[in-house]
C-alpha cells in the first residue's frame, strides 16, 4: 500500500504517500490536488478538527484528553475570524480507583445536524472489549463558556470519527437514533471492529468487522460519508 486516508470530508479523501507527500483525492471523479510540504514533528498533544458550514471546530488536547481546549473559527468572511474559545471539561484519568478501572480513551468535537457543538469523550476499560462514552454540549452564557452533559442524543446519531452527527429517526434505515457509531482495532489480530453504543441503554453492541493486511490500513481505518447532489 503506497497511500492511506488520514480524512475524509464530502466526496474528497486527505492522503499521505509513504513519501509523506499530502494530496487531495476525489473518490468518485478521481481528481487529485497535491498540497506543499509539511515538517514532521513528534509531540504529546492531539488535534481534531470538524468543518461545516464555513466555520472550523478545533480541538487541541493531549493523550489522556485531561488538558486542552477548544476553539471556533468564522471562515465565511474575507479574513477567519475566531467566534470562540474554552478549555475541556476537566476529568480524572479514571472513574474509580480501583485496579482494571474505566480510562479516557479519546476525545472529538461533534457538530450536530442542528449546529450545536459537542465534547465527546471515549472511554474503554483496559483487558477488556467494554468501552463509554460522555457527552458534553458546549456553550456561551454570559461571559462564561460552559459543559453540559448531555443524557440523550434524541433522533440524531453520532460518527464518532467523522465528528458530526446524522438524522436518525424511524424514516431513516441505517441509523439507530440515540447511538454513537465508533470503531476499535485489535493489533494482534489485524482486525477492526465497527460498533454501536446505545446511549439509553449504556451498551455496546459489535455491528461488522473487517480483516486488514496489513498495520498500515490497521491504524487507517476510517469512516466516509460521501455526499450526493442532484443537477
Amino acid at each position: 500500500m503506497t497511500s492511506y486516508c488520514l480524512a475524509s470530508y464530502g466526496n474528497w479523501l486527505f492522503m499521505v504517500d509513504c513519501w509523506y507527500n499530502l494530496y487531495l483525492l476525489n473518490l468518485f471523479t478521481h481528481e487529485r490536488i497535491d498540497l506543499p510540504p509539511v515538517e514532521s514533528q513528534i509531540g504529546t498533544t492531539k488535534l481534531e478538527r470538524t468543518l461545516k458550514d464555513h466555520k472550523l471546530y478545533y480541538l487541541l488536547n493531549d493523550y489522556r484528553g485531561s488538558s486542552g481546549f477548544i476553539k471556533i473559527f468564522d471562515f465565511s468572511g474575507e479574513v477567519p475570524q475566531e467566534t470562540f474559545q474554552c478549555g475541556v471539561p476537566g476529568n480524572s484519568s479514571s472513574l474509580d480507583p480501583i485496579r482494571n478501572s474505566w480510562r479516557i480513551a479519546g476525545a472529538q468535537l461533534v457538530v450536530t445536524v442542528t449546529g450545536d457543538v459537542l465534547y465527546v469523550e471515549s472511554w474503554a476499560r483496559p483487558f477488556t472489549l467494554l468501552w463509554s462514552f460522555r457527552v458534553y454540549k458546549v456553550y456561551s452564557s454570559g461571559f462564561f463558556n460552559k459543559f453540559e452533559q448531555v443524557d440523550s442524543l434524541g433522533n440524531e446519531a453520532i460518527l464518532f470519527d467523522l465528528g458530526i452527527t446524522v438524522l436518525a429517526n424511524d424514516d431513516i434505515v441505517g441509523f439507530k437514533r440515540n447511538s454513537i457509531y465508533f470503531k476499535t482495532t485489535c493489533h494482534e489480530k489485524n482486525t477492526t471492529q465497527i460498533c454501536l453504543f446505545n446511549f439509553e441503554t449504556q451498551e455496546m453492541e459489535p455491528l461488522h468487522k473487517f480483516d486488514c493486511s496489513s498495520q498500515q490500513q490497521l491504524a487507517r481505518a476510517l469512516w466516509f460519508l460521501p455526499s450526493f447532489k442532484q443537477t
